[in-house]
């Protein structure tokens, strides 16, 4: 049976742990809103774009994070044109 430092690759073998630390502390309710947007993000980033050097994932997060600020933007303004 071929173990991993054998040349063999095996999935099960190699685990990839990301720690993440983030503050938003005094920033309110908006820092708490970024945060959410933040984390979303980041995990989308790792588990469905499979995204795993840090300057690369940094990168996809800001991507994300402007993508969702962006809609979050034009539903805002809607929101003044049609109001419920």
């Amino acid at each position: 049976m071929p173990r991993p430092d054998d040349g063999a690759r095996n999935d099960a073998a190699q685990k990839v742990i990301l720690i993440a630390a983030a503050d938003c502390t005094g920033h309110g309710v908006p820092g708490a809103m970024v945060s959410v947007v933040c984390s979303n993000a980041l995990d989308r980033t790792v588990k469905e774009f499979k995204i795993t050097e840090p300057g690369k994932i940094l990168d996809k997060v800001r991507e994300l994070v402007l993508e969702t600020l962006k809609k979050a933007k034009a539903i805002f303004r809607m929101e003044w044109i049609y109001p419920y």
